[in-house]
């Protein structure tokens, strides 16, 4: 995202870039919610940068076995 606001019903959106990791905001919200044991994406995940250091801690518990 490059800038906040409201979007129209005719407002283009444009995928600029993707993470190289190939890790979607639908994959992180999975991996919150629902599928807790999917270590491969969560793994992937981590490596993120733009990922919140408190979700990624929370990934790195489960990995663990925390």
């Amino acid at each position: 995202m490059l800038r906040t606001g409201e979007l129209g019903v005719d407002d283009l959106i444009e995928t600029l870039s993707r993470d190289e990791n190939g890790v979607s905001v639908t994959d992180i919200m999975r991996l919150y919610v629902q599928d807790k044991d999917d270590t491969e994406t969560m793994s992937r995940a981590l490596k993120v940068d733009l990922l919140p250091e408190g979700w990624k801690e929370v990934f790195r518990k489960r990995l663990r076995g925390n």
